[in-house]
């Protein structure tokens, strides 16, 4: 049976998922998630897509990505193949780095796109690997606060729905992520739920 068509929405924002196959790790050293971000860095533009959010865990990734005329899937599979590519060289085997398809949610409304950004860069803290976002180097989290630079990540969207400047969107976004704020709208994620601004495609 064919697979069913996804929708894409020019201008939409998705919340984009990969995973391992069989649950296996994807990166085994600090270069690899280098890689990635050069791969990610590079494809980005070629299709006319943003990052707004990123969080490579051990054996999955999460990004927000929103898209403009070219759907999500030519992007997402030319990320997967080149780092795939990638892998099976570096560990002389072949097979199936990534378990299926990328998974890919339309995410309808401001409240939701924040509330992404909160679960997206609490993965590590909510896995116990980090006790603070913070902590954590492969997340886009450092850049949000100011901390880290990543050339191919748009921040200012997020931020500018914290505040007028940049210090006290800053300010507003990390209290926003320390604290409990949207802890029940967070579920949503968690339990991969499809409902209101939500969408499972």
């Amino acid at each position: 049976m064919p697979r069913k068509p996804r929708l894409h929405v020019p201008g939409g924002f998705y919340h984009v998922t990969l995973r391992g196959n069989h649950q296996d790790d994807l990166f085994g050293t600090f270069e690899d998630r280098i890689i990635l971000n050069d791969i990610v860095a590079e494809a980005l533009p070629r299709h006319g897509a943003r990052c707004h959010a990123f969080c490579w865990m051990t054996n999955h990734l999460h990004s927000s990505i929103q898209v403009g005329d070219t759907p999500l899937g030519p992007l997402m599979q030319r990320i997967a193949v080149r780092y795939a590519r990638y892998r099976h060289k570096q560990l002389g085997i072949t097979g199936h780095l990534f378990e299926r398809r990328h998974g890919a949610w339309l995410v309808q409304t401001d409240l939701y796109f924040v509330t992404l950004l909160r679960y997206i860069h609490l993965n590590p803290v909510n896995a116990g690997i980090v006790k603070t976002a913070q902590e954590y180097q492969w997340s886009s989290h450092r850049a949000y606060l100011g901390l880290d630079t990543i050339p191919w990540l748009t921040t200012n969207f997020g931020l500018s729905m914290f505040g007028k400047t940049e210090d006290i969107a800053r300010r507003h976004y990390s209290i926003m992520v320390a604290g409990d704020l949207y802890a029940s709208e967070l579920s949503i994620f968690e339990q991969g739920r499809t409902i209101g601004a939500y969408v499972n495609i």
